[in-house]
């Protein structure tokens, strides 16, 4: 697994919450990862109605207000307020809280867990699965998605403060490391992985890597594609999935799990 130590900027400014905010309404990625996230709770977790959901790194909390939409009783947890506040207006049903997942002191365990393109800010990946066990009940399911291969790495993620890429094989060496077996596991992006390549090794290579150049390389990521493009690139998500059923995808730009906790 190939590490990177670069400076942390993803602390966007206000800003940039906002464009995510509004982005993640149509942007085919957003709505592609849902759609993702989706069918792994509904393949791993048969009943779920009614039952707690914990987000961990809710950001404006377009994931989480689709767990509620599904039927999770849902909790935010998130250090920057500029995105809980976003959070909060999407999903006034849900319970949020502002501060870190080691300092996190729940009344009650959860029977649920997600980490949604989070893991990879954390320097000690395997103290902050180890911290998620600590919040999930007894044989709770744990789901993340995480950005995958090394070779992908770009200055976006140097600039969102991305500590590394991870492959099928050192996500799961972190998730067995700290107590869990491995429910589900599959790449998705699958499709879109050369266009990623192309577009990272060269249109954004030519960006500087300095704080405020955050907001120009930002909007070159969320831009959307016009109507019918858009539309396209979301539906790959779902021939991902569909495939994935019938064998294993070999690589892509995105990392799912579904992991138990060990009983």
């Amino acid at each position: 697994m190939k590490s990177h130590n670069t400076a942390s900027l993803h602390d966007y400014p206000a800003e940039a919450y906002a464009l995510l905010a509004e982005s993640e309404k149509k942007h085919f990625w957003f709505r592609g990862r849902n759609m993702v996230i989706r069918e792994i709770i509904r393949s791993s977790l048969h009943s779920y109605q009614g039952k707690s959901f914990l987000e961990v790194g809710c950001g404006t909390g377009y994931v989480l207000a689709e767990l509620a939409r599904i039927g999770f009783r849902v909790t935010g947890l998130d250090m920057h307020e500029e995105g809980l506040a976003y959070a909060r207006q999407r999903v006034p049903s849900a319970s949020f809280f502002a501060g870190k997942l080691d300092q996190f002191r729940p009344k009650k365990l959860f029977d649920a867990v997600g980490m949604f393109d989070v893991l990879e800010h954390i320097p000690n990946d395997k103290q902050a699965i180890q911290e998620c066990s600590r919040l999930i009940g007894k044989a709770g399911i744990l789901y993340i998605t995480v950005p995958a291969r090394p070779e992908l790495w770009s200055v976006y993620d140097d600039i969102s403060g991305h500590k590394r890429r991870y492959t099928k094989r050192s996500l799961v060496e972190v998730l067995t490391a700290g107590g869990f077996r491995i429910r589900s596991i599959s790449y998705f992006g699958f499709f879109q992985y050369i266009p990623h390549l192309i577009m990272k090794r060269f249109m954004l290579s030519k960006s500087g890597n300095t704080s405020k150049d955050v907001m120009p390389i930002l909007k070159k990521v969320v831009w959307q594609p016009p109507g019918i493009l858009n539309r396209l690139l979301e539906q790959s998500f779902a021939l991902d999935m569909f495939f994935s059923k019938i064998v294993p995808l070999p690589f892509g730009t995105s990392l799912i799990v579904a992991a138990q906790k060990a009983v």
